[in-house]
Formats: C-alpha cells, sequence, structure tokens
C-alpha cells in the first residue's frame, strides 16, 4: 500500500476511472459520461470528476503517484498532446492545463499503449496486442516494455494489408486489416456485439456467415503476426471477449494458415478489463513510485 496510480480512458461520450496499487490490484473504477469538447469546460468537469473519484477511493493523496491518461489517438507524451484523434476529430490539443487543474503528475499514452501494458505487465514473456475495436490497434511488448519504433509512434498494425485490391480504408489504400478485422467491420449496420452475437447464436440467417468470415480474416492477420514476431498475439478490445466462445473455430482456421506449426496456443484471448487502458497507464503511473526510490 506504499504506493497508487490512477488512470482515466478518454473516450468520445465517456471516460473511464480507476485506481490500482503496486501489485496491480484495482482497487475502484467508475464510467461517468462526458461528451468530450475542446472547451475549457470539459477539462474543468472532468478534472472535478477525477477528483471526486480519488477522494471517494480512500486513497491517501500523498500516495497516489500520478494520472495516467489514455487517449485514442497519436500522441507526444513528453508534450502531454494529442497529435491527431480520428475518433475525437480533433488535432494539437494540449492536456497540459488538466495536469494543472488537476494537482497530480500526468502521463499521456495511446490508449491501445495503455491497454498493452495493462495486458503484459507483470510477464517475462512477448507479445503482440490487437486491440479489436471500431478501428483495429496494436501494440508490441518486448523485453519488458512497448516497442515504439524508430521515430516514436510505435506500430500500425491495423493497416497492414490482407487483401490487394481489397475494401478501401479511411486511410486512402485499400485492404487493410482495419477494415476486415475491427468491431465496425464485423457489425455492419447491426447495433452492438451483444445483438450480433445474440443473432449468431439464434442462427439468424446470414449471421454465422459474416462471423465465419470475420475469424477468417482474424486469423490470416493473427498467423502474419505470429510469422514476424515469433510470440504470442493477444485479442484485446470490445470484440476479444466475444471471441472465447468462438475459439475452435478460431484455431482450426489459423492453423490452416501455418503449415510449419499448427499449434495455435500463442492466440490469446485478453484480459479483457472494459477498462483495460486506464488500468494499463494507472500502473505506468505506480510503478513510477519505483523511479524515486
Amino acid at each position: 500500500d506504499a504506493a497508487y496510480g490512477a488512470g482515466m480512458d478518454v473516450a468520445k461520450g465517456h471516460i473511464d476511472f480507476v485506481i490500482v496499487n503496486l501489485k496491480g490490484e484495482l482497487m475502484k473504477k467508475a464510467r461517468i459520461r462526458l461528451p468530450f469538447t475542446r472547451d475549457f469546460s470539459y477539462y474543468e468537469a472532468a478534472g472535478n470528476w477525477l477528483l471526486v473519484f480519488l477522494e471517494q477511493s480512500g486513497v491517501e493523496k500523498r500516495k497516489i503517484q500520478g494520472v495516467g491518461i489514455a487517449l485514442p489517438g497519436e500522441v507526444d507524451q513528453k508534450a502531454k498532446l494529442l497529435l491527431r484523434s480520428q475518433t475525437l476529430g480533433v488535432e494539437n490539443v494540449s492536456f497540459q492545463r488538466f495536469e494543472d487543474m488537476a494537482g497530480y503528475p500526468c502521463y499521456v499514452d495511446n490508449d491501445v499503449n495503455g491497454a498493452a501494458y495493462g495486458e503484459f505487465a507483470g510477464e517475462s514473456r512477448d507479445g503482440v496486442y490487437l486491440a479489436l475495436n471500431d478501428q483495429v490497434g496494436g501494440a508490441v511488448f518486448i523485453n519488458g516494455t512497448l516497442y515504439e519504433g524508430q521515430h516514436g509512434g510505435g506500430t500500425r498494425l491495423g493497416h497492414m494489408r490482407l487483401k490487394q485490391d481489397g475494401r478501401p480504408c479511411q486511410c486512402g489504400s485499400r485492404g487493410c486489416a482495419d477494415v476486415y478485422c475491427s468491431a465496425a467491420a464485423l457489425l455492419g449496420d447491426d447495433p452492438g456485439l451483444d445483438v450480433f452475437f445474440e443473432r449468431v447464436r439464434g442462427q439468424q440467417k446470414g449471421y454465422r456467415e459474416r462471423l465465419n468470415a470475420y475469424l477468417e480474416d482474424l486469423a490470416v492477420l493473427s498467423v502474419n503476426l505470429r510469422m514476424v514476431f515469433g510470440c504470442d498475439v493477444v485479442l484485446g478490445g470490445r470484440v476479444g471477449p466475444y471471441l472465447r466462445d468462438f475459439r475452435r473455430e478460431l484455431d482450426k482456421k489459423a492453423a490452416g494458415y501455418d503449415l510449419l506449426d499448427s499449434d495455435t496456443s500463442f492466440l490469446r484471448i485478453g484480459k479483457c478489463r472494459q477498462e483495460a487502458a486506464a488500468y494499463g497507464v494507472a500502473i505506468r503511473c505506480a510503478e513510477s513510485f519505483f523511479e524515486r526510490i
């Protein structure tokens, strides 16, 4: 109980708050509805909700090492800047003022990196994390740390090309993993994943075929990542939890794409916390305690 870290995951319509201890135990969590805007009032409201959450947690203020902020887009950690976010529809948004308002040191990171860190923290083996959300994100964990790439931007696994001359992607290319393996690609016009999988289980016409096509593309992407990195591939994000019931089908498809090794134990379903990104950045804040010893 020497130190704690707080985390918040900023989404378009809500914020997830968590607080964790040095063991990685989730002490408290909460979700508040707060539509994102660039107005000062948003930062003020978010800061007030954070302080209320931390007070309700019962953790002494002096033991909270900082607040991690998970953001859906490309970030500049040193400048505490959200460079661009398609999800939020903004560019160059500073979170430095939020740090000033909150009264705690703040650390910002991409939400996928946060979820990946939460997934692999405390593990000694390497892994690739796939965030199967409205877009496909990814992060690579090597030797106990997230791989940031030559220029610090990490990876863009969602824009690996799966199919030549495939469906158009928002990036301007065609056939990207994003348009085949995202939650949006699976859902189509359906209102949500719960509804989609209920219809799969209810054997409504066309739904099993759509799921099979999705699993086929996901198997190709997963095996390709295994071939490149030679480590576990963790399926997380919004879709991840639903894949547990269809693991056998996914394994069978994956084995068919790797004729050198039919062992599919490299595929893992993520821990799948709803608040995975907030959890991951909170752990990083808690661990900063050791840097101060």
